[in-house]
């Protein structure tokens, strides 16, 4: 895992980007904040199943998921503070799809993003498995939401975070299998192996035959028909 030093020092190399620039870079991490998009799956298209005994159930099928609906921000008036907010309630049980207001380009390392510990200590779910990107990752993160709790949340709000792992290129293997490699004590391998941006991998990356799925832009989309 990348430290808040490599993290600054990939930026400035321009292995990677961060738009609009973040908020706050932990010593692991860098927080994204909630997009402005929120949506949820049309339970009209739910398909109707029955089952043995006769009764009804309506489900996703998975190789034709429904459409997505958008859920916009209402105001709400916080009986605390006496102020009106605008967001969503977001209620257990229910499933969300959402965006992050930041979109970020790595090459030479593969993102990870996952739920600051408020996020999680709120009850908050911020991806159910889509938590890795790729080599080569550009856009915008779509959020899989879930809650434990009834919950207020605004867009902006600072939840979630994303993590950066080597991705070592072929002059890393060969360190790895030259015997000579064997002879370097530690303090001498560590800084062969990150002490040069040319070990991490950045020509083979993803979505550079066109064919990526990652979305340029910040609009949540739903799932692709179960091949």
């Amino acid at each position: 895992m990348l430290s808040r030093p490599a993290i600054k020092r990939l930026m400035e190399a321009g292995l990677i980007e961060v738009e609009p620039e973040p908020v706050n870079i932990g010593p692991n991490s860098i927080d994204l904040r909630m997009g402005a998009s929120l949506k949820r799956y049309d339970r009209g298209g739910f398909i109707p199943y029955t089952d043995e005994a006769g009764k009804v159930h309506r489900a996703i099928d998975p190789t034709d998921p429904p459409a997505l609906v958008d859920l916009p921000p209402q105001r709400m008036f916080n009986r605390k503070t006496n102020r009106w907010a605008e967001g969503w309630l977001l209620t257990p049980g229910d499933f969300y799809i959402g965006t992050t207001l930041e979109k970020t380009t790595c090459k030479g390392v593969v993102p990870h993003l996952d739920g600051r510990s408020t996020c999680g200590r709120l009850g908050i779910e911020a991806h159910k498995t889509a938590g890795v990107g790729d080599n080569g990752f550009s856009g915008f993160w779509t959020l899989e939401i879930q809650a434990a709790e009834p919950i207020f949340l605004r867009p902006g709000d600072r939840l979630f975070q994303v993590y950066f792992t080597p991705c070592w290129s072929t002059a890393f293997a060969e360190i790895l299998i030259r015997q000579d490699a064997r002879s370097l004590n530690q303090e001498a391998l560590q800084s062969l192996l990150y002490g040069e941006l040319a070990l991490l991998e950045t020509e083979d990356l993803y979505a550079q035959d066109g064919r990526g799925h990652y979305s340029a832009d910040n609009a949540a989309r739903a799932a692709a028909p179960l091949d």
